[in-house]
């Protein structure tokens, strides 16, 4: 009998089947788009993190070669500039430096740019050479501490000129200006201006309350002294009321290390005398009303101002260097209102001249100190006059040492030539900044 197969019975089956199938390829169509779109924003969002990594490294780039950032110095997280403008969000820059030997380094940046929880990196490697920082001594022939006007083809500098002024604040018209080896040339062909940073003070000019402070004075100031001490034993010089005088050739020997102190009313050299003080040591006079050099003090040579100091207290400006006389000495002015000029005018003073004069004065006239006299004056010289104004005066004189004022006006007629000298003032060195050299290697990512 033959068989009839009816396929009724795999109809459900089928469908069942197929709709499995359906349903699966579905599943992993929409799997598959879920991770298309996954994978897309991924990408999106690496790459906008990469775009901040290096859109920040190029506006860095862009700093160094301006000069708005400085690679060395600055290592580490330590970069505090700023890349806006450049469409840069969220970065962060790491900078390390690396020694190559010698003044070589390589420097490389770490620019990391960050988008919503992607971090991408890219590296900007430098090559450097590094300088170092240094201070030079200028022969300084003149300072101040503010402007310097020189307005006369008859004045003529030989050394350097500098101020406090760093933007510059020199006039000269027409001056003449020579090398340290006596070389005429061109101001404008030179440096003629260096600056002072003068966050290092100079030497403090002493006032009579400071005195003791200081330890210049370890007697009282204000009490005359009343006798010589033995190292003027058997010299013809006499201390009587107050008042020291040199009446005949003397000379005392003060050793290395020893200071002695006079506190006196007047000191005066009779005319034809010599008083020489010889040693290391030094011997400080305190003087409250006049001093009058008739003969020669303290010149015997090799000069040596370091070994008498003068302190002038007076009011009166009684101070007088007779044109027979000569004076060597560091003298120090101590009140602001009297004019030191019958110090800075004489030619026959060598050594150290120190003045607060018009440190408080309200009317420009009475500040300046003219430099009058004749040429070949003035051979050893030091004027630390930081509140005055110089007026270079006439007769053609010829300073050599080194002059400090306030500041420098006017016309008139001088040489200053720089030479060394020693007066435990010093003008501080002028820095030298480093100069580096950065070239940029390569970018890595």
């Amino acid at each position: 009998m033959k068989k009839i197969w009816n396929n009724k019975g795999m109809v459900l089956p089928t469908v069942i089947i197929i709709g499995a199938i359906v349903i699966m390829t579905g599943v992993v169509l929409l799997s598959m788009g879920v991770l298309d779109v996954k994978s897309g924003k991924f990408f999106e969002r690496n790459t906008q993190a990469y775009m901040y990594a290096r859109s920040a490294g190029e506006a860095i780039v862009k700093q160094i070669e301006v000069g708005d950032f400085v690679l060395n110095g600055n290592q580490g997280n330590s970069y505090t500039g700023s890349v806006d403008g450049s469409g840069v969000e969220d970065y962060e820059i790491y900078i390390d430096r690396k020694s190559l030997g010698g003044t070589d380094y390589e420097f490389t940046i770490t620019s990391t740019g960050k988008y919503q929880g992607v971090e991408e990196d890219v590296k900007i490697i430098y090559n450097a050479q590094l300088g170092e920082k240094s201070t030079f001594y200028p022969s300084t022939a003149l300072f101040a501490y503010g402007d310097i006007n020189l307005n006369s083809n008859a004045i003529k500098i030989i050394g350097d000129i500098g101020t406090n002024e760093e933007d510059g604040s020199i006039t000269i018209k027409d001056i003449l200006y020579y090398d340290n080896n006596g070389n005429l040339i061109k101001v404008d062909d030179t440096k003629d201006h260096l600056f002072y940073d003068m966050g290092v003070s100079l030497s403090p000019i002493l006032s009579m309350a400071e005195l003791n402070n200081e330890g210049v004075f370890t007697s009282d100031i204000n009490v005359d002294s009343d006798s010589l001490p033995a190292v003027f034993d058997g010299e013809p010089i006499t201390l009587v009321d107050g008042v020291l005088t040199v009446e005949g050739d003397a000379s005392i020997t003060i050793p290395d290390g020893n200071e002695i102190e006079l506190v006196l009313n007047d000191f005066i050299s009779e005319s034809g005398t010599k008083f020489d003080v010889l040693g290391e040591g030094v011997l400080q006079i305190y003087v409250r009303e006049s001093v009058a050099v008739n003969g020669d003090v303290n010149m015997d040579e090799p000069w040596n101002h370091l070994n008498l100091e003068i302190y002038y207290d007076g009011t009166s400006g009684d101070v007088n260097i007779d044109k027979n006389g000569n004076l060597c000495a560091y003298f120090q002015f101590l009140n602001h209102d009297v004019s030191p000029d019958n110090i800075a005018s004489k030619s026959n003073f060598i050594g150290a001249l120190v003045t607060p004069y018009g440190q408080y004065a309200t009317k420009k006239q009475d500040k300046y100190i003219t430099i009058n006299g004749k040429a070949s004056d003035y051979d050893h010289n030091f004027i630390y006059a930081p509140y005055a104004i110089l007026a270079p005066g006439n007769g053609g004189s010829e300073f050599e040492g080194s002059m400090i004022f306030g500041e420098v006006d006017g016309s008139g007629n001088i040489i200053i030539s720089y030479k060394p000298f020693e007066t435990g003032i010093y003008l501080p060195g002028v820095d030298v900044e480093a100069v580096n050299v950065y070239e940029l290697s390569h970018w890595q990512k």
